[in-house]
C-alpha cells in the first residue's frame, strides 16, 4: 500500500533521473546563516575542474484530502510542491538552463505518472496531468540571486483498512442487506407490495 514516505521517495527517484538537476533534498532545509544555507544547495557539475554552483531542489507536502471510496478503502489526494533554485548568471544564459531543467522534470514525471504503480492515476477535476509549473522568476536565496522555480503536483492513491489489497474478501467484508417480506392476504386479492424494506442487516465477516 502507498504511504506518504513511499510516494515522496518515488518522486525523488523520478527527479534524480533528470540530467543536470543539481542537489535534491527530500524535505525543505534550513540553516542559521546564509553560508551554511547555501552549502546545502551547492552542486558540483560533472565537467572536470568546474566550480561549484548553487543549484538545488526540495520536495514538500502541502496538503492532503481523503475521500471515502467504500467501507474498507479511501482515495487520498496529496498536493506536493517541488521547489528549485538555480544561480542567476546572465553570461551563461542561466534562465534558459533553469527552463530546460524544469521542462525535463515535467517530462520525467509525465513518463511515469503512477510512480511505478504507487498511484492510481486519478486526479481532482479539472484533471491535470503531472507536475505543473506555477512560478519561475528571480529570487534571493541564501544571499544569492537565483531563478526560483515552483512546481505543484497532486497525486492520488488508495488506502485500505483491513483487509489489505489482494485479500479475497476485500470490499465484501461488510455486507449491507435489505430484506423484503412478501405481503400476506387473500390469495385472490393479495395486499399490494411497496418499495420499503421490511428489515435491514449489516453482516460483518470477521478477520
Amino acid at each position: 500500500m502507498a504511504t506518504t514516505e513511499a510516494i515522496r521517495n518515488a518522486i525523488a527517484a523520478r527527479l534524480l533521473t533528470v540530467p543536470g538537476l543539481g542537489v535534491l533534498h527530500l524535505y525543505e532545509r534550513y540553516a542559521v546563516n546564509d553560508k551554511d544555507f547555501r552549502a546545502l544547495f551547492m552542486w558540483q557539475p560533472p565537467t572536470p575542474d568546474a566550480p561549484q554552483e548553487l543549484r538545488g531542489w526540495f520536495i514538500r507536502r502541502l496538503a492532503r484530502r481523503t475521500v471515502e471510496e467504500s467501507s474498507t478503502s479511501d482515495q487520498v489526494f496529496t498536493d506536493w510542491q517541488i521547489r528549485g533554485f538555480v544561480a542567476l548568471e546572465d553570461a551563461k544564459a542561466s534562465e534558459l538552463v533553469a527552463d530546460a531543467i524544469t521542462d525535463r522534470i515535467i517530462a520525467a514525471i509525465k513518463a511515469d505518472l503512477s510512480l511505478g504503480g504507487l498511484l492510481d492515476g486519478k486526479a481532482p477535476a479539472p484533471r491535470s496531468i503531472g507536475a505543473q509549473l506555477v512560478e519561475s522568476g528571480p529570487f534571493k536565496f541564501g544571499g544569492v540571486v537565483c531563478h526560483g522555480i515552483r512546481l505543484n503536483w497532486t497525486t492520488a492513491h488508495m488506502e485500505y483498512d483491513a483487509p489489505e489489497p489482494g485479500d479475497v474478501v476485500g470490499d465484501f467484508r461488510i455486507f449491507h442487506a435489505n430484506w423484503d417480506i412478501p405481503p400476506h392476504g387473500n390469495v385472490l386479492a393479495p395486499l399490494p407490495a411497496d418499495d420499503t424494506a421490511d428489515a435491514t442487516d449489516h453482516i460483518v465477516i470477521p478477520e
